[in-house]
């Protein structure tokens, strides 16, 4: 029975170690998943905006080669327009480095307290263990006194009548 118990043990040990080590993976890969789609805004956003200082950068240069064609407003709202795009995508890229580097921190705070809950179950598991074998030792000192007493008895008995003969 005993050792029907101790291999329960070691298999749900077998199965905690496992499941620890999916769960790590598993957030390895959603920071990675995070990272990767971060870093492709980033990337987006870089390009749009060289695509919009390319495009302001072209419109300058037909502006100066020729002078009637001049910027209306509407054109100049819409430059403005963009840029205040491209600040805005800039801040939400900051926003989201941000919740990155958090989310990279509350992973470390789950890895601790994993740990805590593993070494807080292990605790359990012993003081269970070493009860047990407190009432065991407890057992066998009873026993052992009993034996000891029946031994004492038996060999007084014993001499009496080796003495009486």
């Amino acid at each position: 029975m005993e050792l029907a118990v101790e291999q329960h043990r070691e298999e749900k040990s077998k199965v905690q170690t496992k499941m620890e080590n999916v769960l790590q993976e598993n957030d390895q890969l959603l920071t990675q998943a995070l990272s990767i789609e971060i870093m492709n805004t980033v990337v987006h956003a870089k390009v749009q905006s060289a695509c919009l200082n390319v495009d302001v950068c072209a419109y300058c240069r037909n502006t100066l080669s020729s002078p009637e064609s001049a910027p209306t407003f509407a054109e100049l709202f819409e430059i403005n327009h963009l840029k205040a795009q491209a600040q805005a995508k800039d801040t939400v890229i900051l926003k989201l480095k941000e919740k990155l580097s958090s989310l990279n921190g509350d992973v470390n705070e789950r890895n601790v307290k994993r740990e805590v809950e593993k070494i807080e179950t292990l605790n359990i598991e012993l003081d269970r263990k070493v009860t047990k074998l407190v009432a065991k030792n407890d057992h066998l000192k009873q026993t052992y006194k009993q034996l000891y007493d029946s031994i004492k008895s038996s060999r007084v008995r014993s001499k009496e009548q080796c003495d009486d003969l």
